[in-house]
């Protein structure tokens, strides 16, 4: 599947978030209204994400802020519910 050139665009600038949401993944995947470029974890946990290739990967992170960029965090795998926060 090719990669949108916007999406390309959106994941590359990721000097600053514009916009924080906190990710919930009590009940279903999160899967916000556009592409999310970074990660702010403040628990040790294992995430997965669902890039734009709409392929899944499982990352174990500590606390801290990653670029992981895509399209929706995926609950069957991700260990925790809440503390992490999606930047924009």
């Amino acid at each position: 599947m090719a990669i949108n050139t916007y999406l390309k665009s959106v994941l590359r600038n990721i000097s600053s978030a514009l916009r924080y949401e906190a990710v919930d993944t009590t009940s279903a995947d999160w899967v916000p209204t556009t592409v999310f470029k970074g990660l702010h974890i403040t628990t040790a946990c294992t995430v997965v994400i669902q890039g734009i290739d709409e392929e899944t990967i499982e990352l174990a992170l500590t606390p801290g802020t990653y670029p992981y960029g895509g399209m929706a965090i995926i609950k069957s795998g991700t260990t925790v519910t809440t503390g992490i926060v999606a930047l924009f």
